[in-house]
This record gives C-alpha cells, sequence and structure tokens, in this order.
C-alpha cells in the first residue's frame, strides 16, 4: 500500500478553490460480478434517488449546483458535460437504470447517486507514486478513456498521478480502470463547500460501509483534501 498525497497545480488553486475531495484506500479488495448484496445496495440507491428527485429539478440540490459552478467557472457547460453524479441521477429518475459493471464500479456508483458527488475508482496498484495532483487541463490535452477512445481533458478538472492524467469527475482513464483483478482500489468523491459537508462525511461513512460488505475490503484509510485559496 502506498499512503497517497494530495496537491493542486498552482495556476489551477484559484479556479478550484473550495472544491474538497474525499479519499478512500482500500485493501483486500475480491472484486465480483452478480452480486445479489450489491444489486440490493444500488436498488436501494436508486430508491432514494428517485424519491428525492423525481419531478423536481436536480439543478437546485445544494450538491449538484456547487459541483456544477466548477464546470461554470472553467468555462464548461455542466449540462453538455454532465458530473458524474448527476448524469446518474439523471438517469435513474428518467427510469434508464444504472449500468452494473462490477461490484468496486457498482458500489461507486451507489455512493454517486446517494451523495449527487462525482465519484471515481482507480486500480491503485496501476497508480505512479505517491501524489495525485488536481490540474486543469491544457489545450488540447487528452487521454485514453476507459472504452478506449481519447477525452478531451481541455479546460477540464483533472486528476493526475506522476505519470499521467487518469480521470476526473466526468470521465476515467483505461489505464487505471478497475478489472476482475484489481485488489487495491483508491476512491476520490468531488464534494463542492457550498453544499453541507456532511454530505461528504457521510459519503465516505457510506463508501466504507457498501465497499466492505459487498467486496471484502478493508479501508486503510480515508481523508479529506481541501482546496482554499
Amino acid at each position: 500500500m502506498v499512503k497517497m498525497n494530495f496537491a493542486v497545480e498552482g495556476k489551477a488553486s484559484s479556479m478550484l478553490n473550495g472544491l474538497n475531495l474525499g479519499h478512500i484506500y482500500f485493501s483486500g479488495v475480491r472484486n465480483s460480478k452478480n452480486n445479489p448484496l450489491v444489486d440490493r445496495i444500488i436498488d436501494e440507491a436508486c430508491r432514494k434517488a428517485t424519491e428525492k428527485f423525481k419531478g423536481k429539478d436536480a439543478t437546485q440540490d445544494p450538491t449538484i449546483k456547487g459541483v456544477r459552478l466548477f464546470f461554470s467557472r472553467l468555462g464548461i457547460d455542466p449540462t453538455r458535460y454532465r458530473p458524474s453524479g448527476e448524469a446518474l441521477i439523471k438517469r435513474v429518475v428518467g427510469d434508464k437504470g444504472v449500468y452494473r459493471v462490477n461490484a468496486v464500479v457498482d458500489i461507486n456508483n451507489a455512493v454517486s447517486l446517494e451523495t449527487g458527488c462525482p465519484c471515481g475508482v482507480y486500480d491503485a496498484s496501476k497508480l505512479v507514486g505517491d501524489t495525485i495532483t488536481l490540474t486543469i487541463g491544457a489545450a488540447g490535452q487528452t487521454y485514453e478513456g476507459i472504452g478506449g477512445n481519447p477525452v478531451n481533458g481541455e479546460g477540464k478538472i483533472l486528476t493526475a498521478d506522476s505519470k499521467s492524467v487518469f480521470g476526473g469527475p466526468t470521465a476515467d482513464s483505461k489505464r487505471t480502470c478497475v478489472m476482475p483483478e484489481t485488489a487495491e482500489v483508491l476512491m476520490l468523491i468531488y464534494h463542492p463547500d457550498s453544499a453541507p459537508m456532511e454530505v461528504l462525511v457521510e459519503g465516505i461513512a457510506k463508501a466504507i460501509k457498501h465497499m466492505g460488505a459487498a467486496t471484502g475490503a478493508k479501508a486503510e484509510y480515508s481523508d479529506i483534501y481541501s482546496i482554499k485559496w
């Protein structure tokens, strides 16, 4: 296990001021598909999201509104490039359901549904170095997405290790994606400080509970990195 440090690229500090990044490092993960417990967790998260947002404007939720504000601040249309938490809620409320991938990814989606925060899970063994840097994509910057197609990172919030960009609150990379054999997982939860901090604290607790129950994972550590400029 590598204890991860977090930093923000200098020029991005003012643009990302007020962003909180919850992070949890899991070990001993036993990933799987067709897990009945995961199905129940996802179904409950979908039920709660539908109950909360059906017939309402989800963009007025404090968490979703706060994340959209970060996108707008960067000149990104949050309706065109929808934050992952909001996108999942929109699917569920629209009766389109949630794609099932594997236990780790499905639990990540459940936490995102319950909090409204964009969340990401990564194979920690594929991360290079011990520092994760939040940055804003440069002009023309791209990276290989999970599906193998290039993702346009220009102007977007990105996370990078010592090698390259591996994700962000809209799209993650193929290089660090979670596979059936993944045994160590880093989970990131993006939270705006305009939303109650309890949302993030409870989200971290739910992630630890759900991941442990569904995959046998142990949370080696968890913390919150806050950008205050």
